[in-house]
């Protein structure tokens, strides 16, 4: 044998990926002030994002859900974040 070729590519995985986007989410939830980072739990599956837990405001749903749909690789995201303790009107 006198050549090796290797034809060998490395590519992410779907869970990497998905990994990837979901610390990115966590990462924007965090510097947001009124998102609520930790009240907030992000999975993710195929580039699906799944947000649930419970915010204090309206403001902190639409922080978490604009953090989620910005983010690089995201394919749609679903919302099942609840708002609790601000009160109508």
């Amino acid at each position: 044998m006198t050549h090796i070729h290797n034809k060998l590519a490395v590519a992410p995985t779907q869970s990497i990926q998905d990994r990837a986007i979901a610390e990115a989410i966590v990462a924007a939830l965090d510097r947001s002030a009124s998102a609520e980072a930790g009240a907030v739990n992000v999975k993710v599956s195929k580039g699906v994002v799944t947000l649930a837990g419970k915010v204090s405001t309206h403001a902190g749903l639409q922080a978490a859900t604009e953090a989620a749909a910005r983010t690089t690789g995201v394919v749609d995201v679903t919302c099942h974040i609840k708002v609790v303790g601000e009160q109508p009107g």
